[in-house]
């Protein structure tokens, strides 16, 4: 459990560094999203295959992938917080339920996953929209694609969700037999 609570304040300083380190100037006009100056930090492939990785800074004041971000000033932050506390919190009990019945990995994953969904709603709240720096992008068989902006707090929710599938597909594998 100390991974879920170390998690918050290393996805905070990430978003602070990134700000940092990335944001050329502010531009208050701006209410979608914003990007600094771009550093790539990884540069991988040949002509056929390559993947690359940036760190800049983007202002995200959608959900994930930027889902939401057409709807009105006013309606979107209290959606979007009103979401994240409603599922933080389902999660949470959830994961409680897990423990009691001795299913801590479970637990821990559901854990993780409310860490990083914290990680994010701090920044709702305290800024108004979530600071994203991480951004892949690549090229496989001569089809290139590229993943929306992410940070720390979306990297543990994703590692968290994944292990949370495996324990429960080996569960039920485990039951079958």
């Amino acid at each position: 459990m100390v991974l879920a609570f170390v998690s918050l304040p290393i996805d905070q300083l990430t978003k602070s560094l990134s700000r940092d380190l990335y944001l050329i100037h502010e531009d208050d006009a701006d209410t979608t999203i914003y990007q600094g100056k771009r550093q790539e930090v990884l540069s991988l492939g040949s002509d056929e295959a390559w993947l690359i990785c940036n760190l800049t800074y983007v202002r995200n004041h959608g959900a994930s992938w930027g889902i939401m971000k057409d709807l009105s000033d006013t309606v979107r932050p209290v959606l979007l917080v009103t979401f994240g506390l409603f599922f933080s919190m389902i999660l949470l009990f959830t994961a409680l339920s897990f423990q009691k019945n001795g299913e801590s990995g479970v637990a821990f994953s559901l854990v993780l996953m409310v860490a990083g969904s914290l990680g994010n709603l701090m920044d709702r709240l305290r800024l108004g929209y979530v600071v994203d720096f991480i951004t892949l992008k690549g090229q496989v068989w001569g089809r290139a694609w590229g993943l929306p902006s992410f940070n720390v707090a979306d990297m543990i929710i994703v590692v968290a969700l994944f292990c949370l599938i495996t324990m429960l597909l080996r569960k039920n594998k485990s039951s079958q037999h």
